[in-house]
């Protein structure tokens, strides 16, 4: 049973979107933060998504097994 909990170290958050079984956080300065299970391993903590770090993303969504960033 997943039980819901406080996540710690977030702030500014404008958006989240959850996946199967990883959450993503878009923050007000545009970065995108992860955490949950992945294609490259868990994380119980929010991690900053580095391959998205050189974009201005202004909306984000997940899905079962995808996640789409638009940025511009």
């Amino acid at each position: 049973v997943l039980v819901p909990r406080l996540v710690d170290g977030l702030c500014n958050v404008s958006a989240l979107a959850c996946g199967r079984r990883s959450t993503f956080a878009l923050l007000s300065n545009a970065r995108v933060m992860s955490w949950g299970n992945s294609f490259v391993g868990v994380s119980h903590s929010p991690e900053p998504v580095e391959l998205l770090s050189h974009l201005n993303v202004s909306r984000f969504v997940a899905g079962r097994n995808h996640a789409l960033a638009l940025a511009g």
